[in-house]
């Protein structure tokens, strides 16, 4: 069985991978607090100043009178509120009594401060606007204008930033480990050089995309350049057309390799098979050389086994390996 890669290798393959799946985590977390910002509270005390409603009454006489329509209804044309009266009263204040006792907090919330102690500061004189308009509730009062509130946020923005991050990195490497586990790469040509059998070698060429991308952008084509160019011919050596092979690769790939080995080795794209044609000759066959393309996402099974088979099948002629990363 072939050496484990090294962290060193695992990481240049997937860190792209866990280093997307944090920035798509800490995206995520930021459209969260920009969709649902925190809420500022400010309170406004109420004060029954002589008892006409016993305290452990007080609690639901109170939350009527506060959800009545004779309470909200002024305070949303004050400040001009446009949403439905059941939103406001949910999202916007609310009236919390304090146990056993002739007080009553009434809250407001917004998402500016300011804002928050004008609903407080209005929802509370229209409570006691609305008792005292009876006969028997002359007796509340406001005890104190409206103050900020404790923020009782369970997240702040920074910490769910925080939490995306690590949420990201953790499903990130997740992945990352789901997937060396399911496909095995390569990682590295030194460990395609081990799998080799005898004194082959591998020619090395520069793949499509930028390397750093790892796993991200993992493929068997490589960079159609004069270097690439050169190194091909100097493999093929006259052969004629060899057929590439990727290990793991889909037929769609494959057909790519071909048709790029073809053009590295007998010209540009097309220019023999026309010229061929023109001349009523057919295109050059197929040679009896195989080019074993190999990269880093490359399974290490089926780059195992298609080696052992063309090392060890004589009538497949000469192999050749080409690392491309």
């Amino acid at each position: 069985m072939e050496d484990d890669p090294g962290l060193l290798d695992w990481i240049r393959l997937y860190w792209a991978l866990v280093t997307l799946a944090v920035i798509i985590g800490v995206a995520g977390s930021a459209l969260y607090v920009r969709a649902f910002p925190a809420k500022r509270e400010a309170w406004s005390l109420v004060v029954e100043q002589r008892t006409a409603i016993p305290p452990r009454q007080l609690g639901p006489v109170a939350s009527a009178v506060f959800h009545s329509a004779e309470v909200y209804r002024p305070v949303m044309e004050q400040l001009k509120v446009i949403e439905s009266p059941q939103r406001f009263l949910d999202r916007s204040t609310d009236l919390r009594p304090v146990p056993d006792t002739n007080t009553l907090i009434v809250v407001g919330r917004s998402g500016s401060l300011t804002r928050a102690e004008e609903i407080s500061n209005a929802m509370a004189a229209s409570l006691v606007s609305a008792f005292k308009s009876r006969a028997n509730y002359q007796n509340f009062t406001v005890f104190s204008e409206a103050e900020p509130a404790p923020i009782r946020q369970a997240v702040t923005p920074r910490q769910a930033v925080a939490l995306g991050a690590g949420v990201g990195f953790w499903l990130g490497m997740g992945i990352a480990v789901l997937h060396y586990r399911l496909r095995r790469p390569l990682l590295t040509s030194a460990t395609a050089a081990r799998i080799m059998a005898g004194d082959r070698r591998l020619t090395f060429l520069e793949r499509v995309g930028p390397s750093w991308l790892g796993i991200l952008r993992s493929s068997p084509l490589w960079k159609e350049t004069p270097r690439n160019r050169l190194a091909l011919r100097g493999l093929v050596d006259g052969a004629g057309r060899p057929m590439a092979m990727a290990p793991g690769a889909s037929s769609r790939v494959s057909r790519a390799l071909n048709l790029r080995l073809d053009r590295a080795t007998l010209g540009s794209a097309g220019t023999a098979p026309r010229a061929t044609r023109r001349r009523g000759r057919q295109p050059p066959q197929r040679s009896d050389l195989s080019v074993l393309v190999c990269h880093p996402g490359t399974p290490t099974v089926d780059f195992t086994i298609a080696a052992s088979e063309l090392g060890d099948s004589k009538d497949r002629g000469r192999v050749e390996f080409v690392w491309v990363g």
